[in-house]
């Protein structure tokens, strides 16, 4: 794009140096609005890059609007400053009382800046077969308690706007306040998970007021979806075997952990530390760092060990895997 606005701008100025004496127009001014031109072209494509490879909003924001008040601020000096500010002193102290304030409300307003840049120079790159529907993700109670989402929205795989009703966010302040400690600290945890969303840049969150209604919370999550044709993401595997049945894109957490899993084959050699004892007589259980289940036969006695073991089978469960091993003698 650089490369283009260049050789654009330098066949518009040949064109000019050829035609200027026949158009009547004169030469030093001409070329000095084309070599502005050209200038503006460079600064515009190395901020596009520099927003793509820098995302302190909060910075970005405050020198667009920083600008955006200088330019205000010339424009009533050029009408008024004649009358008040005489004195150079106080010239110089206007315009640096501008642009503090300018700086000071883009750095506060970061979203609204934040949103723009997004939509202007990031939809470019979506795919044209993308509806805007399909960036649309409702987040249930569950989700913000799981917390792994705003993992997720870090690492990119999940953008666009995440949309949460009202009646959510008051069910999450409800168990934020309750008198049960471990229902009070599942609710100030979802809080913390819905503040480390809103500071992700590549997804916005708004809070949507839904009317009141008798229905139950779930029913209301459900209709909420299909009216705003937006993906449902929960925790919850009834909430969303209902929602598919209606007809409502679901994103199930749960299933993409099971499908983020360690693979392992029979004869593999693994190493893990039992844990506990198994179901089973002599059995010993350990974990891998996923989470999934290792059981180790004739391990009951190395509890607390290290060891290597080997897989022997592998069972797959609606609660997730299991695998079978031996030890490694």
């Amino acid at each position: 794009m650089l490369i283009f606005r260049l050789f654009f701008t330098v066949s518009v100025l040949l064109v000019f140096l050829v035609s200027y004496v026949s158009l009547g127009l004169e030469l030093q001014g001409a070329v000095v609005f084309i070599v502005a031109t050209l200038a503006m072209a460079i600064v515009l494509d190395v901020l596009a890059y520099f927003l793509k490879v820098y995302t302190n909003y909060r910075i970005i924001s405050g020198f667009l609007f920083a600008s955006f008040f200088l330019l205000v601020g010339s424009l009533a000096y050029t009408y008024w400053g004649g009358v008040f500010l005489q004195q150079e002193a106080i010239k110089i102290s206007f315009f640096f009382v501008v642009l503090y304030f300018g700086f000071l409300f883009g750095y506060k307003n970061y979203r609204f800046t934040r949103r723009i840049i997004v939509m202007v120079f990031k939809q470019g790159t979506k795919s044209p077969h993308l509806a805007l529907e399909e960036k649309r993700l409702v987040v249930d109670t569950s989700v913000l308690i799981d917390s792994r989402i705003s993992g997720i929205c870090e690492t990119g795989f999940i953008d666009g706007q995440i949309l949460i009703p009202n009646f959510v966010l008051h069910e999450l302040q409800f168990i934020a306040d309750s008198q049960d400690h471990l229902r009070r600290q599942k609710g100030r945890l979802g809080l913390e998970t819905l503040k480390k969303l809103r500071e992700i840049p590549t997804i916005t969150v708004s809070v949507d007021d839904v009317p009141v209604s008798q229905l139950p919370v779930d029913e209301r999550l459900v209709e909420f979806a299909q009216t705003k044709r937006a993906r449902l993401i929960s925790t919850d595997f009834n909430l969303l075997k209902v929602a598919e049945i209606r007809g409502v894109s679901i994103l199930n957490i749960n299933e993409l952990s099971l499908a983020m899993r360690q693979t392992v084959l029979p004869g593999e050699t693994l190493n893990v530390t039992v844990v506990k004892a198994g179901k089973e007589h002599r059995q010993g259980v350990a974990y891998l760092n996923d989470g999934t289940m290792v059981v180790v036969e004739d391990g009951v006695s190395l509890i607390g060990k290290k060891l290597d073991v080997r897989v022997v089978s592998l069972l797959q469960t609606e609660s997730g895997r299991i695998i079978f091993t031996n030890q490694v003698h």
